[in-house]
């Protein structure tokens, strides 16, 4: 009973199809379809041609439909479980460490362990490197303040003596000569 009804709503889909293709749009000539022009008129006249193939197509899609529901209930009805009822396939395991899961956790952790060590000797290289150029830095100020001192304090002697120097010139500028 089934098949029969498929095969039926099969050969119903195709006469539905074929009957929506031989159907013209506003404005078209049945005389390009079935030869040249006056044996086709004589066929059907333009108010008889939209009532046929109106009503044919309507009646081939109603029974389209009623087949779709007629098969589908069949089916439910014949059926009792669902598709996805059963468990799914597993896949297969693509690696080989997959299967050991200890081994990877122990992996893992050694892996966290070497990277821990390896960013807390970089910050105690850090740290040191920090330290060296404090250290460098305060012996730079240093020798810059002592340079500075003697600067200021060459400076000064050569300005009190530059001044000394001035202050003889003007006595002498200002003592009248005797």
């Amino acid at each position: 009973m089934i098949t029969g009804l498929i095969v039926f709503h099969v050969i119903l889909c195709i006469f539905l199809c074929l009957l929506v293709l031989l159907q013209f749009g506003k404005g078209a000539e049945a005389g390009a379809m079935m030869g040249t022009g006056g044996a086709s008129q004589n066929i059907f006249t333009t108010s008889n041609r939209g009532n046929f193939f109106t009503k044919l197509t309507a009646l081939m899609s109603f029974g389209f439909v009623v087949t779709s529901l007629a098969l589908s209930l069949m089916m439910s009805k014949s059926k009792s479980g669902s598709v996805l009822d059963g468990d799914g396939p597993v896949a297969p395991v693509l690696n080989r460490d997959a299967g050991n899961t200890e081994s990877v956790l122990d992996k893992a952790k050694d892996a966290a362990a070497g990277a821990t060590e390896a960013v807390t000797n970089t910050v105690e290289k850090s740290v040191e490197a920090v330290k060296d150029a404090g250290a460098s830095a305060t012996e730079t100020v240093k020798d810059a303040a002592t340079s500075a001192k003697e600067a200021v304090t060459t400076g000064a002697e050569q300005a009190t003596e530059a001044v000394k120097d001035a202050a003889e010139s003007a006595k002498e500028a200002v003592t009248p000569e005797q």
